[in-house]
């Protein structure tokens, strides 16, 4: 997810908290904010699938990457959602909060540990804002991909 600021000559790149991690939107990603998008249950899904959204006529899965397993979802609920439309399949994430801006130019720091998480292995190499701020690269692919396991 980037925006065009010619105003400057840079492109600013998104970020977002997914269990509290900073991870940066990859790259001519498109996704989308809904702060307040309605989850239908799904009782018999793998753990970390919530449910459904609804997209365009479409039903989306809504995945929660949050450190401990989370619970099932007894009833509908309305949570805020980053909804990944480039994939194969659209798929959605259960945020900490809306994407922010991340400052540029970034500053690779491949030295950096990745944060211990279930989802590890979808982390990529760790990026440096001018703040001093560390946002980590994110194979969305691979990411769906684990929470999707049982």
């Amino acid at each position: 997810m980037t925006v065009a600021r010619p105003d400057r000559g840079t492109v600013a790149r998104f970020g977002f908290r997914l269990s509290g991690i900073p991870l940066l939107v990859p790259e001519s990603t498109r996704a989308l904010f809904l702060p307040a998008a309605g989850v239908d249950p799904m009782p018999l899904a793998p753990p970390r699938l919530r449910g459904f959204t609804q997209r365009h006529g479409r039903s989306v899965p809504v995945f929660d990457a949050s450190a401990q397993a989370p619970s099932r979802l007894p009833v509908r609920t309305r949570r805020p959602l980053l909804v990944f439309e480039d994939l194969i399949e659209p798929a959605a994430l259960l945020v900490d909060a809306p994407p922010t801006p991340v400052g540029a130019p970034l500053t690779r720091d491949a030295a950096r540990l990745r944060p211990e998480i279930g989802w590890r292995e979808a982390i990529g190499d760790a990026s440096v804002d001018p703040q001093g701020g560390a946002w980590w690269s994110i194979d969305l692919a691979r990411l769906f991909d684990l929470l999707a396991r049982p």
